[in-house]
């Protein structure tokens, strides 16, 4: 993955990205994955909407919790500050993006599973 943001910032300021803009890139590319396997999960799930709603409301708050973050950290605030007074910002960054990924890993199991027995029978 950290290999493919290269190549894509490769084209910005002469080759090289600032080491501050790389997550910026990973939390675009990360925010798109999401939103791609929730909808794959809403089209597999026979169009129920519960599931991938809460996907999207979760990496939106991942999104927006980065981009906050983002902001502080260019703003030029040390890393000891932004570690005491930001730090809860990350942990729901995290979270929020570790439960996306865990309700996409088991809706994606359970609707593939549903879909194998029906597409067995005979």
């Amino acid at each position: 993955m950290f290999n493919c943001i290269q190549r894509i910032s490769r084209s910005y300021r002469g080759g090289k990205i600032l080491t501050s803009h790389k997550p910026l890139v990973l939390l675009i590319l990360c925010i798109n994955i999401q939103a791609f396997f929730a909808h794959r999960m809403y089209v597999l799930s026979g169009r129920r909407s519960d599931l991938p709603i809460i996907v999207f409301f979760l990496a939106s708050i991942r999104f927006i919790g980065s981009i906050v973050a983002a902001s502080k950290v260019f703003g030029g605030i040390s890393l000891n500050e932004f570690s005491t007074k930001w730090g809860w910002l990350n942990t729901i960054c995290f979270s929020s993006g570790a439960g996306a990924d865990t309700i996409v890993t088991a809706g994606q199991c359970y609707y593939l599973y549903c879909e194998k027995r029906r597409a067995f029978e005979w």
